[in-house]
């Protein structure tokens, strides 16, 4: 299996990073600032706006730990994402937020509307890069962090995955 992590040199990533290389799993770290990278690993270092299908297309799976103070950016990473792997046969796992998921049967609702107003905004930018992979027609998966057991073990491809522990 060879893996992409967007972002490994983040809190997120880098959590991810080690869970895939314990695992063996063949890893790619993808940075904007290799120099912060904490692991021996082959690195890709680029900014996630200027990577390319040639950059991402030979990988079984990428996942997406993107995290910004610019919430807007969510959606342009996440369509970035999909038109770069579109025609490719990687899959395109996100660390997603949980503000997206919803909060009644009827899927009225989500858990970000109930949130105080100021954290609106960002919930409703994380549902629009939501919807950009649930309207694509690459294989991608959205969740929240149980994603190398998700790599390894694909059970929710082209669907909404949430994680909770006990």
């Amino acid at each position: 299996m060879k893996l992409a992590i967007i972002g490994a040199t983040g809190k997120t990533g880098n959590a991810v990073l080690r869970i895939a290389l314990d695992k063996g799993i063949n890893v790619t770290a993808v940075v904007r600032n290799a120099a912060k990278l904490t692991e021996n690993v082959p690195v890709i270092e680029k900014d996630v706006f200027n990577l390319t299908t040639t950059d991402l297309k030979n990988f079984d799976a990428v996942i997406c730990t993107f995290a910004s103070a610019k919430k807007s950016d969510y959606p342009r990473v996440n369509q970035h994402l999909v038109d770069t792997l579109t025609g490719t046969n990687a899959r395109l796992i996100v660390v997603g937020s949980g503000a997206t998921l919803y909060a009644d049967d009827k899927h009225n609702k989500t858990v970000g509307d109930k949130l105080p107003i100021f954290m609106r905004n960002s919930s409703k930018n994380h549902m629009k890069a939501r919807q950009i992979l649930q309207d694509s027609q690459i294989n991608w998966t959205y969740m929240a962090l149980a994603l190398v057991d998700e790599v390894e073990h694909p059970k929710n491809e082209r669907h909404l995955m949430t994680v909770a522990w006990k």
